[in-house]
Order: structure tokens, then C-alpha cells, then sequence
């Protein structure tokens, strides 16, 4: 391809970013194995980039245009985020640019999201039904986000790791919480973890205020925390979606939190 420009200050200097929806990344498996390839731009539907619109004018009958758009930063995709209307459907593709430049694709900066994203496209052969274009970037080379940069999957839940600063209203400038009250987006699982951390240290942050002459409160604040405790200790710590959600919380959480003992009792942070 022609070589993605030379990495500024808004620009990861090893990758480039990619939402892509898990739902399409199946159907692009049973039409390209596991490969990302360009998708076909319809001037109708797809988005008015000034390039492509003055291209598709001119291309000859039977040839389309077959577009990936990217992020040129971590930071940039997370800052967009927000624009997707299906967010629990969605992966975070991290690409090398030299697997790009392996590619015929041409890279063009993206006219909408300057200093944010390029356009990477090609022109090809077209029949009725087609949907992507002859480029086939092997998904070994690509990683995705769950918790931890890791292999491509596309038939489970997301789990990738929420704490991330720029998931939170980056483009205010704010920062999340690191006492686990913001859940929004979270998998079910570790919002159940996270409620139940808070709840323990709730509890005892209760009972240790407590007057010692309050003997009856004190009595059912025990109750309770014992209770509580039981339930965490009984819960699959080793199971691999507790134990991915708790890598997760044990990576905003910090080290010095009251609640942080929780996780060091389940024992499953030892290789961390």
C-alpha cells in the first residue's frame, strides 16, 4: 500500500485502531475465512467522504470502492466510542502498520475525523452481491481487546477491559472513578463482582463506625458482613470470566484500596 504517513503526535507509531462489530466479523468469516478485507462503499448508505465521492464518479461499470477506515490512536478510538449505536456488540481490533503496508490498500486522511482517522481503500471488480473487496488481512495478525491485548475471537461476550481511562467521557477531559462505581458497558459478570467488593467493604467500613454500646446494630451489621463474606468465598473465583473480571478490577484498583484485600483473598491474582 502506500505507506501510512510517518507517526506524529496523533498517531500510535506501531498500530492503528479498529471497532468492528462481532456480528459482521462472523459474516466476514464465512465469506473470506479469517481474514478483514475492505468493505464495499455505497454513496447511499455509506459515509459522504469527499475522495470516495469524487472517485465512484469516475469509476468505469462493474468497479466499486471497498473501504477500512481506522483510528490512528488507542486514545482517538476510544474518544469515538460513543458514536456506535450497538457498543455490546463491538471489539477494539488493534492492526500493526506494517501488516498494512503489506497490503495494496491506499491511505487517505478521513475529511470527517481529521487528526483522528484514516481512510485505507482500494478499487475493484464488483458484482451484484458483493460485499468486500479482494484485500485479506490475516486475523493472526491482528489482537483485540479483553482486558489484556490477546488472539481474535469473535463468538463471546466482550470482555475487554472498561477501566480504560479514554472509555469514560474522554472528550470532557474526565477520568473514571477508581472505586468501581462506574459499571456502564461492564459484562454482567463483573458488575455482580464489583457490587459485591463495594458491598463488603461498605459493611465493614459500618461496623467499624459503629459505637460499641450499639450492640444491637452491631450484631446485624456482623451478620450481614459475615453473610456476605461466605457468598464471596463461594463464588468460582477460578472460573474464566470471574477470574478475567477480576484482572480487570485488580487493573484500576488501586493497590492501596480498602477493598483491595477482596481480591488478594481469592487468591487468583498470584501471577499478576
Amino acid at each position: 500500500m502506500n505507506d501510512l504517513p510517518v507517526p506524529n503526535e496523533f498517531d500510535d507509531a506501531q498500530y492503528v485502531y479498529r471497532f468492528q462489530y462481532r456480528s459482521d466479523l462472523r459474516h466476514m468469516r464465512q465469506v473470506v475465512g479469517e481474514n478483514l478485507a475492505p468493505s464495499l462503499w455505497d454513496q447511499e448508505r455509506g459515509c459522504p467522504h469527499k475522495h470516495y465521492v469524487k472517485l465512484s464518479s469516475s469509476l468505469p461499470s462493474g468497479q466499486a470502492i471497498y473501504t477500512l477506515s481506522v483510528w490512528r490512536s488507542e486514545a482517538a478510538a476510544w474518544r469515538g466510542w460513543p458514536r456506535s449505536e450497538r457498543a455490546e456488540d463491538r471489539v477494539l481490533l488493534r492492526i500493526p502498520r506494517n501488516a498494512l503496508s503489506r497490503t495494496p490498500l491506499s491511505c487517505i486522511d478521513d475529511d470527517h475525523l481529521l487528526n483522528e482517522a484514516f481512510l485505507l481503500y482500494e478499487v475493484g471488480p464488483f458484482k451484484d452481491g458483493q460485499v468486500y473487496g479482494t484485500t485479506r488481512l490475516p486475523w493472526s495478525e491482528i489482537s483485540q481487546t479483553d482486558a489484556l491485548w490477546q488472539p481474535m475471537q469473535v463468538d463471546y461476550e466482550d470482555l475487554r477491559g472498561v477501566g480504560n481511562p479514554f472509555a469514560y467521557s474522554y472528550s470532557g477531559g474526565d477520568v473514571p472513578s477508581q472505586d468501581l462505581d462506574y459499571d456502564f458497558g461492564l459484562p454482567s459478570d463483573e458488575r455482580i463482582l464489583r457490587k459485591h467488593i463495594l458491598l463488603l467493604n461498605e459493611l465493614h467500613r459500618e461496623l467499624s463506625s459503629l459505637s460499641r454500646w450499639n450492640v444491637l446494630k452491631a450484631y446485624k451489621v456482623h451478620a450481614a458482613l459475615r453473610a456476605t463474606q461466605t457468598l464471596w468465598q463461594d463464588l468460582d473465583h477460578s472460573e474464566p470470566r470471574t477470574r478475567a473480571a477480576l484482572r480487570r478490577i485488580s487493573s484500576i484498583m488501586p493497590r492501596h484500596h480498602p477493598a483491595y484485600r477482596y481480591l488478594e483473598e481469592t487468591g487468583q491474582l498470584s501471577d499478576e
